[in-house]
């Protein structure tokens, strides 16, 4: 089974957006809360932020869809997602090396109720990481997938499809990333 370990770089922006699970205090405004709570809206392990694994998972299955390559036995017709969603994953987070008391937030008007879009607006904060660089490791299970068509998805995922909140793939700009090197092994 191939390995691939991706050296990829940002070149715009990444959010992210977790749920924050900590309730107001009594007599807490909503904008002192989200000023106190919007941290939370990270990715944290050991104290370190990090992008989760199935982000780059999420990305990569998504953009197979793109693919130019034919599959095989398929009379040119069919597309690559069903062997990315089945057959291709990456099983550990990438450590960005940074705190979450150094990442700066970003404050927007943004909906109170994302559901309502006429629920009237309201200032929420999101953490923006402004650039990012790091190996991730995906596993291939599926040997319809080759060198070439991997590099290609990988490629596609991370301009048009993104990770994290605001991402191409979402109508946003944040979250884009090139791939810098690639190495291909089989295990």
């Amino acid at each position: 089974m191939p390995i691939v370990v991706a050296h990829l770089q940002s070149v715009s922006p990444y959010s992210q957006s977790d749920f924050i699970a900590t309730k107001k205090n009594d007599n807490e405004s909503d904008f002192d809360w989200e000023s106190r709570v919007w941290r939370e809206r990270m990715h944290v392990r050991n104290g370190s932020v990090v992008i989760p694994a199935t982000q780059f998972g999420a990305a990569i299955k998504n953009a197979a869809q793109y693919c130019t390559h034919k599959v095989p036995g398929t009379n040119g017709k069919g597309t690559f997602r069903k062997h990315f969603d089945s057959g291709v994953f990456v099983y550990e987070d990438l450590g960005l090396g940074l705190r979450p008391e150094e990442i700066e937030g970003e404050w927007l008007m943004l909906p109170s109720n994302p559901n309502n879009p006429k629920s009237g607006r309201v200032p929420k904060c999101y953490p923006k990481i402004l650039s990012w660089d790091g190996m991730v490791t995906y596993t291939i299970y599926d040997q319809q997938i080759t060198e070439t068509v991997f590099a290609e998805v990988l490629r596609i995922s991370g301009i048009q499809v993104g990770i994290g909140r605001f991402r191409p793939s979402q109508r946003g700009i944040y979250g884009r990333y090139a791939v810098k090197d690639l190495a291909w092994s089989m295990q």
